[in-house]
C-alpha cells in the first residue's frame, strides 16, 4: 500500500506524523508526500513511479471538488479504469 499525500511540504506537522507512524507500525506501507499545486498530470507522473501497472491499482482519493475531478479526468485519459478510482470530497 502507497499512500501520496498532496499538500504544503510541512515539516513536522501533525499529518507528516501520523504518516510515519503509519508506516513504521503497518508492514508493506509507504508513503510519498506530493508538493501541494502540482498538476494532475504530475501527481500521476509521479505515482507511475512507483506503480508497473496502474491497471492493477484501485486508487482513492480525499480532496476538494475541483482536485479530485482533475485527477479523475487526467488517469481516465492515461488509461486507467473509472471504476478503480474512488473518491471522497472534503472542504
Amino acid at each position: 500500500l502507497h499512500l501520496y499525500r498532496v499538500d504544503r511540504p510541512l515539516s513536522g506537522s501533525r499529518l507528516d506524523n501520523l504518516c510515519r507512524a503509519w508506516r513504521d507500525s503497518l508492514d508493506n506501507l509507504s508513503f510519498t508526500l506530493i508538493e501541494q499545486d502540482q498538476p494532475a498530470t504530475a501527481v500521476l507522473t509521479r505515482i507511475r513511479k512507483d506503480v508497473e501497472d496502474l491497471a492493477i491499482c484501485s486508487i482513492y482519493l480525499a480532496g476538494q471538488a475541483e482536485e479530485v475531478a482533475a485527477f479523475r479526468k487526467t488517469a481516465q485519459a492515461n488509461g486507467l479504469d473509472p471504476e478503480s478510482i474512488r473518491s471522497t470530497l472534503v472542504d
